[in-house]
């Protein structure tokens, strides 16, 4: 009897050999014996997905729990070096429509056509300690359109994995993000340590009653909790931010930006606000002295009224300690109050 001739194997025999006929007893046990964890895409067994599609993420660095800030925020559980990339997450986007139809709901609701039992509904979410969801969302912009200015068009959306779980710092936050066509990138700025929670930036000002303030009405100054050596919390400037890299340019032509950048250096963003006031004309008016105990959110709250005000000019007197010397510097200075 003649031999049969066996076939030369190729690699795309052994591919598809794994994919299609996996051991039992590894199927069992929910395992694939494909060394490179390959998928089967769009039904070709031809065509195969390998690692190099598996999106980057630190999830044995990190972990969930509850946060001192608000709610639960995302730790490091081991260290995790600068410029990491903490995670790529696959990005939801709403409709435009689904704001309309908040509008509508709002409208129907003072105008009485919604029923109390209905308003009673929405009562059990905020009775649980859910917040509004609005507090999870980012921004999507379509590719190759502008950012800011008439002609935006942004769209609300919701990062998975660990996307909207974050915290935001006022300040100095430890990881940012960047959004791509389909996916937000979120990535660690500098090192940060175990035990650490990572913070990112939302682009706005919150305080620790959850009331959020765009940077703008604000001065932009990144104000923050910091626990001193006796426990107790007080209120310093530990950052500028802007909402774009135009209005950055913009502060950082006039002096008085200059000078707080400086302090903020010296003092590694530990810089104490004294006394807000406004010109008029060589007149100083309206002082406000803020306390040594002033809340986070009551020092948003009155530089908003600053920022509302009519006057062109606001004066600042705030105090720094360069890192390793005790002694206290005292500065003023002045800046215009745009748009006012």
């Amino acid at each position: 009897m003649e031999a049969t001739k066996e076939k030369p194997v190729t690699e795309e025999a052994v591919a598809e050999k794994a994919i299609t006929k996996e051991p039992l007893a590894e199927k069992e046990a929910g395992k694939s014996s494909s060394p490179d964890r390959r998928r089967v895409f769009m039904g070709d067994p031809k065509r195969v997905l390998g690692p190099q599609t598996a999106l980057e993420n630190q999830y044995d660095k990190m972990e969930v729990r509850q946060s001192p800030l608000e709610g639960f925020g995302v730790f490091a559980t081991e260290k995790i070096l600068a410029n990491t990339v903490l995670e790529e997450t696959p990005v939801v986007v709403w409709p435009r429509i689904d704001r309309c139809s908040e509008g509508f709901y709002r409208v129907m609701k003072d105008e009485n056509f919604v029923s109390k039992d209905e308003i009673n509904h929405d009562k059990i979410r905020t009775m649980f300690g859910f917040k509004h969801p609005m507090k999870y969302y980012f921004k999507w912009f379509p590719p190759n359109t502008p950012r800011t200015g008439p002609d935006v068009t942004a769209f609300q959306c919701l990062p998975l994995g660990y996307g909207p779980i974050y915290n935001s710092a006022n300040g100095l936050n430890n990881a940012m993000w960047e959004v791509k066509e389909k996916t937000f990138v979120f990535k660690s700025i500098r090192d940060i340590e175990p035990g650490e929670e990572i913070q990112t930036f939302y682009g706005y000002m919150v305080a620790e009653d959850s009331t959020t303030w765009p940077v703008t009405d604000v001065f932009g100054f990144g104000l923050e909790y910091v626990a001193m050596e006796d426990g107790s919390l007080k209120v310093f400037m530990r950052n500028m931010r802007f909402d774009n890299e135009e209005q950055k340019q913009t502060r950082y032509k006039e002096e008085a930006w200059q000078k707080l950048a400086q302090a903020l250096q010296k003092s590694q963003g530990l810089v104490t606000l004294l006394r807000i006031s406004v010109l008029d004309g060589d007149e100083e008016k309206h002082p406000f002295d803020f306390p040594d105990n002033f809340p986070l959110n009551f020092a948003f709250r009155k530089l908003q009224e600053f920022k509302q005000t009519r006057f062109k000019i606001i004066k600042l007197q705030y105090s720094y300690r360069e890192v390793g010397s005790d002694k206290e510097h005292k500065e003023t200075t002045t800046f215009v109050n745009y748009n006012s």
